[in-house]
């Protein structure tokens, strides 16, 4: 609506927000309603955020300044902190270092064993501060240093299991065969897979975190977050690469028949995959699948719905040697580019 405010002139009529009411809807959330504090055992922090136990990320000064704004900052107690009595020379000598001396002189500065008595101080200086202190050791150092930090008022440990985490982790699934499947054929014995090497991967982990700390101040909602937070980042990459290149998804079971006719798969390509999954479906199906042998090199060692690349088409007579104890009655050809010449190979061997 327009009003005239002198001659050849009008305005239109403007608002404050003042004059604005905004009316509530179901989504509409009070601030007093809104809670963003988390918990640890005990202790309530106001504010969501967590600082890494890392020198580059923490120090006596941030973590009191996160503390007191509501945070939690983690001291690494075997960081510079504990091992230098003033460590902002280093800080200054470290930020001016070129690329390719920064790694060595880094090692070189953390040679400097750790003293004892520097965690004490650290973390009585975070402690007077009226803050809750919290510090990390690995597991090889949590028994030699943690009465130090005690002695300081240490309230929170982290222990650093990132890397014992990861090395276990990588033999478990190594020594499971996690990684021999191909992605673009993941299946639900690939997600089994999945399920049998995590599990085990963290039970590993317990056990030997129980051994070494008796997993004092361990939390154990870690080995919950730890299973799905696995599972999530192994089987969803996997079928989420199969989705897009497919445009679906199978899943079944491969049943365990030994009255069917065992077979052998020349090809281990789509035609392949496509073969093997019909046969999961079907009932009444009258093959099983040993193995595979593909014209590709580089397949080989792999797993196809839990099937394995056995070897190369050239490999083929030794392959059916290794499956002596399950020897194939039919050789079927799954891939659709074989000429004469190749299946007549295939056939002399």
């Amino acid at each position: 609506m327009e009003i005239e405010i002198g001659i050849a002139k009008s305005g239109r009529r403007a608002w404050g927000f003042d004059d604005i009411a905004i009316v509530p809807s179901r989504r509409t959330r009070d601030p007093e309603d809104v809670d963003l504090a988390w918990e640890i055992d005990a202790f309530t922090f106001d504010l969501p955020l967590l600082a890494s136990g890392m020198d580059s990320a923490v120090s006596p000064s941030t973590a009191i300044t996160i503390g007191r704004l509501g945070g939690l900052a983690v001291l690494n107690l075997e960081g510079l902190w504990a091992r230098y009595e003033d460590p902002m020379p280093v800080y200054e000598e470290i930020s001016t270092l070129p690329d390719e001396k920064a790694t060595r002189r880094m090692q070189e500065l953390y040679l400097e064993p750790i003293k004892p008595h520097l965690i004490t101080q650290r973390v009585a200086e975070i402690k007077a501060s009226g803050i809750i202190a919290a510090g990390s050791l690995t597991p090889q150092r949590v028994t030699e240093y943690i009465d130090h930090a005690k002695e300081g008022g240490l309230d929170v440990l982290v222990i650093q299991g990132t890397v014992l985490f990861t090395v276990i982790a990588a033999v478990v699934f190594w020594y499971m065969g996690l990684y021999r499947g191909v992605w673009r054929y993941a299946s639900m014995n690939d997600l089994l897979a999945i399920t049998r090497s995590v599990s085990v991967a963290i039970l590993v982990f317990l056990l030997v975190m129980f051994l070494w700390t008796r997993l004092d101040q361990v939390p154990r909602s870690v080995v919950i977050i730890n299973w799905f937070v696995l599972m999530a980042l192994l089987g969803g990459p996997r079928f989420l690469y199969r989705l897009i290149k497919d445009r679906r998804l199978d899943f079944h079971l491969e049943r365990g028949d030994d009255a069917r006719v065992p077979v052998l798969l020349a090809g281990a390509g789509d035609g392949t995959e496509m073969f093997i999954r019909a046969l999961g479906r079907d009932r009444q199906a009258n093959y099983r699948v040993v193995g595979i042998v593909s014209e590709k090199p580089s397949r080989v060692g792999h797993q196809i719905h839990g099937i394995e690349v056995m070897g190369t088409t050239g490999e083929l007579a030794a392959v059916v040697e290794r499956l002596a104890e399950d020897r194939p009655q039919r050789l079927i050809l799954t891939h659709e580019g074989m000429d004469g010449t190749r299946v007549r190979a295939l056939l002399d061997q």
